[in-house]
């Protein structure tokens, strides 16, 4: 069976998971395009009047140019979208982990894949590669160097979440 190595429509992923949710109150349509305001060029994770900073690895573990672009510009979904990663993040490693715990090379490539297609959405391109080593070692059904990788996967999201989380709190102050 070929799986699309492509990430998500984050559009479409979003609103299939808000549907999901019962009780949730879901948005008929998907958002408006506009012109972004000089605010919305800067990096998301930046909090203009808080007195904490939040970690700046964000010009390493993420390309806001990329995950803006993928939203057409929406930092509301944007951040939506990175509540919905913080809450199932952790899962998808855990089970990239587990894989490798079991020497199973199939769910280690459909577990990699399932995160890479995650972060991609935010243009995490060192968690991406990350990943995409691991989707292509449990293709290969090689995983001697696995617990190499994964350190470097586990390093890359260890950059990507206080910035994913930081973006959120500053949207939701905004």
């Amino acid at each position: 069976m070929l799986r699309n190595t492509e990430p998500h429509n984050p559009q479409a992923v979003f609103l299939a998971e808000r549907q999901k949710r019962p009780g949730d109150p879901a948005q008929a349509g998907t958002p408006q395009k506009e012109k972004l305001s000089e605010k919305q060029k800067r990096p998301i994770f930046i909090q203009e009047e808080s007195k904490e900073a939040p970690v700046n690895h964000g010009e390493e573990a993420v390309s806001w140019d990329e995950a803006l672009a993928r939203v057409e510009g929406d930092r509301e979904l944007l951040a939506e979208m990175a509540a919905l990663f913080l809450d199932s993040g952790p899962g998808l490693l855990a089970a990239v982990r587990e894989a490798i715990d079991r020497q199973d090379a199939s769910g280690l490539e459909h577990a990699a894949h399932d995160l890479k297609s995650s972060v991609g959405n935010f243009g995490a391109r060192k968690a991406q590669e990350a990943a995409l080593k691991l989707e292509k070692m449990g293709r290969g059904g090689d995983l001697t160097h696995a617990e190499e990788a994964y350190r470097s996967l586990e390093r890359s999201m260890r950059q990507l979440w206080p910035v994913l989380e930081a973006m959120q709190r500053s949207e939701q102050a905004s």
